[in-house]
């Protein structure tokens, strides 16, 4: 079951038929699952993934149209050419698909909303704000992706690594990576030592 702080972005983006507004925007602080939230939509959907800072316009509505004109837009609080993301927008809407922006701010303190025409038409869009992930969503996704490297992890280490570790993905990804190396390197067992170096690790800036 989705945790509060991304159920409602996952009710938004599992909609079937045309949405509301042609694009929604999806904020969040580092580590909320902005990024991995929208490529999951992007896979399930065939969605085009489009860059924030490709400078060729033409190509990037050539592969959106490739792509049925569904679209994901990560870091979209970075793009400063307002023209492309005007333009990107207007097809989106005209060939009624759907485009999926990622963002740590709402688009108000983006550089592009500066424009009057395009800063209305951003402030327009819904936005679906993203918590950080608590300790019951972490405890998932350590399971989920250790299972994914053939690791097993008991459920009471899984629970003191969820109690201790940095609430993000990124911490998740960093925990399961290092167990992951140790034991291509040679590490005996998942034991509460290794368990322990793979927190040290992650909280490491």
């Amino acid at each position: 079951m989705p945790a509060g702080a991304n159920f409602s972005a996952i009710q938004m983006l599992s909609r079937t038929g045309p949405w509301p507004e042609p694009a929604l925007i999806v904020i969040g602080p580092p580590g909320a699952g902005k990024t991995h939230l929208a490529a999951v939509w992007g896979h399930v959907t065939g969605a085009a993934d489009l860059r924030a800072g490709q400078a060729d316009a033409r190509a990037a509505l050539e592969t959106l149209e490739a792509f049925d004109h569904r679209g994901v837009l990560d870091d979209a609080d970075a793009v400063e050419d307002t023209g492309w993301l005007k333009l990107l927008l207007d097809r989106v809407a005209d060939r009624r698909g759907k485009l999926v922006m990622t963002a740590r701010t709402a688009p108000e303190a983006w550089p592009s909303a500066r424009v009057g025409d395009l800063a209305s038409r951003l402030r327009a869009l819904p936005v679906v704000a993203l918590g950080l992930p608590d300790e019951m969503l972490l405890a998932a996704c350590l399971r989920s992706v250790a299972r994914d490297h053939f690791i097993a992890l008991s459920d009471f280490q899984v629970r003191w690594l969820a109690a201790r570790m940095d609430r993000s993905y990124l911490a998740v990804a960093r925990i399961v990576a290092y167990i992951s190396d140790s034991l291509a390197a040679g590490a005996p067992a998942v034991n509460r030592e290794l368990v322990r170096e793979a927190l040290r690790h992650s909280l490491e800036p």
